[in-house]
């Protein structure tokens, strides 16, 4: 007997997916806080990271990208309370990985909505996991822990988080905000922002960072001269991603 899937096993699989992705956008609208987010997936904890591993796998080919970004936030608010941690964390790099060290393009721009979701919810335990160069030693998940092609370009050896890899994802970023749609150029720019003070929210020396707040702070000190206010925001100030080098 044929061990693929029969059609009506098919269709029951595709409309159990579909409900749970649609219970899941209805699940973060009524998330509210930590304590409820880790009551919710404690209790599903297992069903929970092999639904989302195996979900972000399918969306991104299915380019969904509202569900994409639903799902990333999910699960980026679960590896922020905790659970999962080690499963989410590879489920990020993976995407990370997707949109980030590509030599697709149109992939890239396709998946970078999901990306700075990833990075705007959980960019600092993504850099945390970089900090200590957090690996996964898995053959059975080898093919989604392969470096990508930029990455291995850079040289870059570790196959699980590095300092080095996290540069190479906000130097992609950094790039991607100079793209000719503006659509594009600014979603990369919110990723690059969200990456560019996770340093420094936790004590850790990454390098630009440094550089990029001393050039933001003088051009804030110059647009507070000229508007005349008492005080002015990042908001205020025409921001160059480029002050990073």
């Amino acid at each position: 007997m044929s061990a693929s899937k029969t059609p009506s096993q098919a269709d029951h699989d595709a409309r159990f997916r579909q409900e749970v992705r649609d219970a899941f956008d209805v699940d973060i609208s009524n998330i509210s806080s930590e304590e409820d987010m880790r009551d919710q997936l404690t209790s599903s904890q297992s069903f929970s990271f092999r639904f989302i591993e195996d979900a972000s796998r399918r969306l991104s080919a299915e380019s969904e990208s509202a569900q994409q970004c639903n799902l990333a936030a999910f699960s980026a608010k679960a590896l922020a309370v905790g659970v999962c941690r080690d499963s989410i964390g590879r489920t990020a790099l993976w995407s990370l990985r997707e949109a980030l060290e590509t030599d697709d393009e149109a992939k890239a721009i396709n998946l970078l909505p999901v990306t700075v979701v990833w990075i705007g919810q959980c960019g600092d335990h993504l850099l945390a996991f970089s900090a200590i160069y957090r690996s996964y030693e898995e053959p059975s998940k080898a093919h989604l822990l392969a470096l990508g092609a930029r990455a291995q370009r850079a040289d870059i050896d570790q196959y699980g988080f590095s300092i080095k890899r996290w540069l190479l994802w906000r130097q992609r970023l950094q790039e991607l905000s100079h793209n000719a749609d503006a659509a594009v150029a600014k979603k990369a720019k919110q990723g690059f922002m969200s990456m560019i003070g996770c340093g420094s929210n936790l004590d850790c020396g990454v390098p630009g960072e440094a550089k990029f707040a001393e050039k933001l702070q003088a051009a804030m000190g110059e647009a507070l001269l000229k508007s005349g206010k008492e005080s002015v925001s990042g908001d205020d100030v025409d921001i160059n991603v480029d002050w990073v080098d």
